[in-house]
């Protein structure tokens, strides 16, 4: 393949992912997610965000677009809340664990961002531990046979992340679902 092959191939992926001819899937770089995990959320095709068809994104984009329009003063917020995480996890642990710490942290902030609420560390937590098992189950899944799945954790990890699916809809659904209900997402 050269480049004028591949430049010809990325003309065409509006159209061809727009038509269904061509599906994008759940990949994210060298990582490719597997649709195991996504199979039973009633969703076609199974999968997380990253593989939603054109029309299905077309659909979530202006949803996400006002979730993430800022209302409140951001910077003032972001400031008081960083400062008593920061306070927090010092008193507690007395060190901060910058990769696991920052997760649970970034989840907070987007939790109150995106619904209002407050997630306390537990939920947090929770929240983080299972998508970092989505994620390293979800890679190693892809070169494993559907056959080791039970062996691996991915049946186990699929229902918590249906529990975590189910209560993300029970949140949203009110606020968005009559302008959902009409497309498949």
């Amino acid at each position: 393949t050269n480049w004028a092959e591949v430049q010809w191939l990325g003309s065409e992926l509006p159209q061809k992912t727009w038509s269904g001819e061509w599906w994008r899937g759940n990949e994210l770089g060298y990582i490719v997610n597997n649709p195991a995990y996504w199979s039973r959320s009633g969703i076609y095709p199974a999968t997380n965000g990253l593989g939603t068809l054109m029309q299905q994104h077309a659909a979530i984009r202006p949803i996400l677009e006002e979730i993430f329009t800022l209302k409140i003063d951001f910077q003032k917020w972001m400031r008081d809340h960083t400062k008593e995480f920061l306070q927090e996890r010092m008193l507690k642990e007395g060190v901060l664990h910058v990769s696991l710490d920052l997760k649970i942290w970034t989840h907070q902030v987007l939790y109150k961002l995106v619904f209002g609420l407050e997630a306390n560390w537990e939920q947090a937590n929770a929240f983080c531990t299972m998508q970092s098992g989505l994620l390293g189950h979800g890679t190693l899944g892809q070169v494993l046979p559907g056959s080791l799945y039970g062996l691996f954790g991915v049946q186990g990890i699929a229902y918590e992340r249906d529990v975590m699916v189910k209560k993300y809809e029970e949140l949203l659904l009110p606020r968005f679902g009559d302008r959902l209900k009409k497309f498949d997402c």
